[in-house]
């Protein structure tokens, strides 16, 4: 079951996310954004709700911190936006996507399906290629064998690509394998 950590001081969105999502998702509730921290920094959720206020600068510099930071910057995070913000003055760098607070209900279920997707299908794009990676094509193996459906497999090693790359240099041996 993936995990979501909520960050907010208003009940009334706690309880509303609760209410949709409790029976699909394990729910992490804090009121203030440092004892989020330390859940995250031991144990990383699938996704961060951070409710957000107009005057809160002081969230928003500690998520931009933790979203540079290589481990963490992955973490995809849900913004609850006040009716009232300005998006236009605003830079969402820290938050992969918005909802509002009067489309909570509405579009919570949506909003945090589709950035967990999201997340999943960036972790599972091979960089160089990308092409499906390891872990996609492991899925639909497995899939495939779950199911019992025939299908054809191929597997390409390139063998001594190590010295190729060790004497040609990195730059042709990426050209060589796009």
């Amino acid at each position: 079951m993936n995990t979501i950590v909520i960050v907010s001081q208003y009940i009334i969105s706690i309880n509303i996310i609760e209410s949709v999502l409790k029976n699909l998702y394990k729910i992490l509730v804090f009121s203030k954004i440092e004892p989020a921290l330390d859940y995250i920094y031991n144990s990383m959720p699938d996704l961060m709700i951070l409710a957000i206020n107009m005057d809160d600068s002081f969230t928003i510099n500690i998520l931009n911190s933790l979203k540079k930071d290589p481990i963490f910057n992955q973490l995809p995070v849900l913004a609850v936006l006040p009716d009232q913000f300005d998006i236009s003055r605003w830079d969402f760098s820290f938050a992969e996507d918005y909802i509002w607070e009067t489309e909570l209900e509405r579009e919570i279920l949506t909003r945090v399906n589709l950035c967990i997707l999201r997340s999943k299908r960036v972790v599972e794009i091979n960089p160089l290629t990308r092409l499906p990676g390891n872990i996609s094509i492991n899925r639909q193996i497995q899939d495939r064998l779950d199911k019992g459906k025939e299908f054809a497999f191929a597997y390409a090693d390139l063998d001594y690509f190590k010295p190729f790359n060790d004497y040609y240099g990195f730059g042709r041996g990426d050209e060589v394998i796009r």
